[in-house]
């Protein structure tokens, strides 16, 4: 009998940014309903402190709340999951929620909330995102779009919902069209003379959809600290594209390496340490080295490694690993210990093969990715040389 393979359901969530004005809440669900035929199974709103306030009041009373009465107009028999447990506060995480975004540590902990949210609710397979940018400060709206890049795939979506005038005075109390068209008014606040009158049947309410790079395919699994500082996940994203600052340090004395990047530091064992070392150390020195010379530490002479540690660091050769005839164990041991610490941005330290061999010799022509403009040794003394020329294989 033939395996059957089965595929999560598809889960859809529509995540809002909203202030102080949460109808564009159901103005982006009217949108979603009548022009995209997108019903999402939840929504989920990042606000602060006021604006949940706000949500409550406006929106979520079961008798008169807008959003119920949407649902009873539009989607009669269906229901869509809105409640305090999807109204996601600013900053609660770290236990300091904001009542509003006036300073930059409430932009950090706007973004990192956002990015958070959004991440968490991407973390469940099948889930299909549509995100609005329509509520919320400026800043607000920013973060969510980054956000959303870093953690969308292709079907997900970003938006920003457009309504005609007078309709989006927040003074007209307008939520969304209903069926039946009607006159919305607003009052003067000290004479309660009604200032303005404008029917519903005028009234255009679209989506405008924006424009995206969606990065979580080229990110992939993300490390530890780019799940939740979002500054970091920026920076992580950003050395994908174009290649970090790297600093390589050797310490002699402690008998040690470790490799600083992206604000973050990766120690090493030093027979990783040695071959990353070396093949950094020909990329910063390639003009210097003789011409279409190559290093053959990928497939190196039976202990050539442990031979050059030994010359290094002085450990006793009985305390090492058997020879091996191949490096590639320990290409991989590095990249593994750099991703789980710099994520994607660990490709820069691959190395790899640059062309055919060199005549006469079995050994293929391998470099380090990193460009030597991006690469910065410290504590490299006059030892490194010698190895550095013994592992190398002649053009000629």
């Amino acid at each position: 009998m033939p395996a059957t393979t089965t595929t999560a359901p598809t889960r859809r969530i529509l995540a809002c940014v909203s202030g102080m004005s949460p109808a564009i809440v159901t103005e982006t669900l009217f949108a979603l309903v009548t022009q995209q035929d997108f019903i999402p199974d939840e929504v989920h709103v990042i606000t602060t402190l006021k604006g949940r306030d706000r949500i409550r009041t406006d929106l979520l009373n079961p008798d008169t709340g807008p959003f119920h009465a949407f649902v009873r107009e539009y989607l009669p028999g269906r229901s869509i999951r809105f409640d305090d447990d999807t109204i996601h506060l600013i900053g609660a995480k770290d236990g300091n929620t904001r009542k509003d975004i006036t300073t930059d540590d409430d932009n950090r902990a706007a973004a990192n909330t956002l990015y958070r949210v959004l991440r968490e609710l991407k973390s469940v397979p099948g889930t299909h995102l549509h995100a609005s940018v329509a509520g919320g400060r400026k800043s607000m709206s920013f973060y969510m779009g980054q956000a959303f890049s870093l953690v969308a795939e292709s079907q997900d979506r970003l938006s920003h919902v457009l309504v005609s005038d007078p309709f989006e005075n927040p003074a007209l109390q307008f939520f969304y069209p209903p069926r039946t068209p009607r006159d919305f008014s607003a009052a003067d606040k000290q004479t309660g003379q009604t200032t303005l009158v404008a029917n519903s049947a005028n009234a255009h309410v679209q989506l405008a959809d924006l424009s995206v790079i969606k990065l979580r395919s080229m990110l992939g699994e993300m490390p530890a600290r780019a799940q939740r500082d979002f500054d970091f996940a920026i920076r992580l994203a950003q050395a994908t594209l174009e290649p970090p600052k790297v600093r390589m340090v050797w310490s002699t004395i402690q008998q040690e390496g470790r490799v600083e990047m992206l604000g973050e530091t990766v120690k090493m064992a030093p027979q990783e340490f040695l071959v990353l070392g070396l093949y950094a150390l020909a990329r910063l020195h390639e003009r210097e080295l003789p011409a279409g010379a190559a290093l053959r530490l990928e497939e190196g002479d039976e202990g050539l490694g442990e031979v050059f540690l030994h010359e290094l660091s002085g450990e006793n050769l009985e305390d090492l690993d058997e020879p091996r005839k191949t490096f590639k164990p320990v290409h991989s041991k590095i990249l593994t210990r750099l991703r789980a610490q710099v994520g994607g941005a660990s490709e820069w330290l691959t190395i790899e093969s640059t062309g055919k061999p060199p005549a006469r010799c079995e050994h293929r022509r391998c470099a380090l990715r990193l460009p030597a403009d991006r690469l910065e040794m410290v504590g490299f003394d006059t030892k490194w040389w010698p190895l550095l020329r013994a592992a190398l294989v002649s053009a000629g």
